[in-house]
């Protein structure tokens, strides 16, 4: 089984924020590559004028949009699992703070039962 290793994490949202830092200008240039082999195939085999020169400009626009959602699912997943680390980090701490100050309860099986006691008159 896994253990749990939060430095594994921390490498994980580093690379999910370089990774989201750059992947709408990488969706542009490919939308802008295949709207260059699409519009001279509009153009040459097709026809239609002046698509060699307005498909790379389509296609580049929405690929990079389509980039920047993407960048920020990206985002999303690293601030979640930042989320989390922080929580788990949090929950250790007010363990450790808990066990100092002898806060700790024993478990319920193991405390003696309260007796109820009927109003005296």
């Amino acid at each position: 089984m896994a253990q749990y290793d939060p430095g594994q994490l921390q490498e994980s949202v580093a690379r999910l924020q370089t990774k989201a830092g750059s992947i709408a200008w990488l969706y542009g240039v490919v939308g802008v590559g295949t709207g260059v082999i699409a519009g001279q195939f509009l153009d040459d085999f097709i026809g239609v004028a002046g698509m060699s020169l307005l498909a790379p400009l389509l296609l580049g626009i929405f690929a990079y949009a389509l980039g920047r959602e993407r960048a920020f699912h990206l985002k999303l997943e690293a601030q979640n699992t930042l989320c989390r680390l922080r929580l788990a980090d949090a929950m250790r701490e007010l363990l450790m703070m808990s066990k100092r100050s002898g806060f700790v309860q024993k478990p319920a099986e193991s405390r003696p039962a309260a007796t109820a006691q009927s109003p005296v008159s």
